[in-house]
């Protein structure tokens, strides 16, 4: 797997511009940080898992850069754990961002029918398991930091976690790989409903979460907006970003950063 370091490059650089604003400064007193943890399990499959990413630091990398960013009230635990169910998700009772390593393990035999080598294999396990990471630690935020969302808060964190990858340092770099693996997590989803042929008034609209192909589009377009050169070829009405959308993104993009940018103000460093 790659170096974890480049891919907390995002949230860092998020600092930056919030520190470089006249009205940035901290209104919350620091009193705590995300820790990190990784649980055991009876699963070789797991521990194969949890060997890798304690080995290379993976976690503690990226709590060390957002900790250096945001003062907490309290501490807030991170970390991998067996949970029996394919998931991820924020424990407010507990404070804590639990990820499963049935999700990894779910994302190594999806993404191993995308990829024939290991390489490329190890990075889109490791983009998507960022992604839902970070969308995580939205919801932790959130809680936290007693922010508002006025819409959906699984939008909400969406965005948060494309804001975070999606940001260039100067010399150009993002990890919008991130983005485009949890695209392809989701646009998998969405075709597994229809080889699976659910009638349209079974699809999940009660669901907190938007649907799988909504979530594919909305990532697809941020990227764009993002980056309208590096990502044009992901725009096509017959099987990519529908045109009429791509010429909003670059505006949806702009205002989605604007909004975390002044939510998370008064809280950093």
């Amino acid at each position: 797997m790659t170096s974890i370091r480049a891919l907390v490059t995002g949230f860092v650089l998020l600092s930056i511009m919030m520190l470089s604003s006249a009205q940035a400064q901290t209104q919350t007193q620091d009193q705590g940080d995300f820790v990190v943890f990784y649980e055991q399990s009876t699963s070789q499959t797991h521990e194969e898992f949890r060997q890798v990413l304690q080995e290379d630091g993976y976690l503690e990398n990226i709590a060390a850069d957002i900790n250096a960013a945001l003062a907490l009230p309290f501490d807030v635990g991170m970390g991998f754990a067996p949970c029996g169910t394919v998931n991820a998700f924020y424990d407010p009772e507990q404070r804590s961002i639990i990820m499963c390593y049935e999700l990894v393990e779910y994302f190594g035999n999806m993404f191993s029918e995308e990829y024939d080598n290991d390489e490329d294999l190890g990075l889109a396990i490791l983009g998507a398991t960022t992604f839902t990471l970070y969308h995580e630690l939205g919801h932790a935020l959130i809680h936290v930091l007693e922010l508002p969302a006025t819409g959906r808060e699984e939008d909400a964190v969406d965005q948060l976690a494309a804001t975070i990858l999606l940001a260039e340092d100067e010399d150009g770099y993002s990890d919008a790989d991130s983005v485009l693996d949890a695209a392809t997590w989701f646009l998998r989803g969405f075709e597994a409903q229809e080889d699976n042929d659910t009638p349209f008034g079974q699809l999940a609209f009660h669901g907190e979460h938007s649907l799988d192909a909504q979530r594919f589009y909305n990532l697809m377009c941020w990227a764009y907006g993002s980056n309208q050169q590096e990502f044009s070829d992901l725009v096509s009405d017959e099987d990519g970003l529908p045109r009429d959308r791509a010429a909003r993104c670059p505006t949806e993009y702009e205002r989605m950063t604007n909004a975390w940018s002044r939510l998370l103000e008064p809280f950093w460093k």
